[in-house]
């Protein structure tokens, strides 16, 4: 049950992370044409803004690959830490709490 709730949440995470990238490399190409529109008659413009897109497309895909290899080891570290931890040690009690229960458990 663990494995499937946490797969389907790694999914969830997986498809968030490829919109927010997406929209990110669309908002990129957009800018790159817009700012490129007054000066596209010429040759030089033309190899920039290619360039630039090869670049972006590059990073886009870089990026994505830590995303997805990040998530991919965080699963497993999040589903052992929360199976092998009772969610009771969790809990920092203060000093005096603990010699509270201490003192009426010896008495």
């Amino acid at each position: 049950m663990l494995l499937m709730v946490s797969g389907q949440w790694m999914l969830s995470i997986l498809r968030r992370q490829l919109f927010i990238n997406t929209c990110t490399f669309l908002m990129m190409v957009v800018v790159v044409l817009q700012v490129s529109a007054p000066y596209s008659r010429t040759a030089l413009t033309l190899v920039l803004k290619i360039l630039t897109l090869i670049l972006v497309g590059n990073c886009f895909e870089f990026h994505m690959f830590f995303n997805c290899r990040n998530a991919v080891l965080a699963l497993p570290i999040l589903a052992f830490t929360s199976a092998s931890e009772p969610p009771c040690s969790s809990i920092m009690l203060p000093r005096y709490v603990k010699e509270l229960i201490s003192f009426r458990l010896q008495n």
